[in-house]
């Protein structure tokens, strides 16, 4: 039988905190063409963590759609606009560096669908059935979260 000892708490609560995004619903429409160098428009991804807890033992965590960027050197803030595959772009959010975690070395900005769900303590089995279980549930928005603009701002 597994415990879970607080060291294992711990790291699930600081994945589980990176998980943390806000919703904004895509409402207006507009051009992202940009001849701004600061302006960047990059894929959404479907990103499921998966934390290893010991050998054959996994933590995973529900789903969010992910876009990865390269800081742009003396931004400190950044303004993200989702644009839907339709090419609907929604309203600007705007983060200061501080809110934007690191996922792969790489600035980050995601957004996640419903509740945060952890699932914890499972075998390869349980734990692929979840990462497959929680991609299903993600792609219905795929056509929503297509890819974002990404705006540096000095």
């Amino acid at each position: 039988m597994f415990l879970l000892t607080e060291s294992h708490i711990i790291k699930c609560s600081i994945v589980y905190m990176m998980l943390i995004s806000t919703f904004f619903l895509v409402q207006s429409c507009g051009v992202t063409d940009s001849d701004e160098p600061n302006v960047h428009t990059i894929p959404f991804e479907i990103v499921v963590p998966v934390v290893t807890i010991e050998p054959g033992r996994y933590n995973v965590l529900n789903g969010r759609f992910s876009a990865t960027f390269t800081r742009i050197d003396g931004a400190s803030s950044y303004t993200f606009r989702v644009i839907s595959e339709d090419g609907t772009i929604g309203e600007p959010d705007t983060r200061e560096l501080g809110q934007l975690t690191i996922y792969k070395g790489m600035l980050e900005y995601a957004v996640t669908i419903g509740n945060h769900r952890a699932m914890l303590n499972l075998d390869r089995d349980a734990k692929d059935h979840y990462v497959n279980e929680f991609t299903k549930e993600l792609e219905p928005y795929r056509h929503i979260y297509h890819k974002v603009e990404v705006a540096a701002n000095q």
